[in-house]
């Protein structure tokens, strides 16, 4: 079983049945870390094994095609 939690606060934001999941991970991932005030990082975890963590990261949208500059937000992720 992986933990998704928050690397400060050590709050369970999803239980995944294994790394197949990763699309949903990613998702709860960039929900959580996007509302979130206490963690800016969070860790997926496999017993006391840390498997990835990852971070929001701020991307300026510079596209010539749309009308105003978005900044997007991504999930940046380092795998163990």
């Amino acid at each position: 079983m992986l933990i998704l939690k928050g690397k400060n606060s050590n709050g369970i934001v999803g239980r995944y049945k294994s790394i197949i999941d990763a699309r949903k991970i990613f998702s709860d991932a960039q929900k959580y870390l996007a509302q979130n005030l206490i963690d800016q990082e969070l860790v997926l975890v496999e017993g006391d094994h840390v498997v990835m963590t990852c971070m929001l990261k701020m991307f300026k949208n510079h596209s010539s095609l749309s009308p105003t500059n978005l900044d997007l937000y991504g999930i940046e992720a380092h795998v163990n």
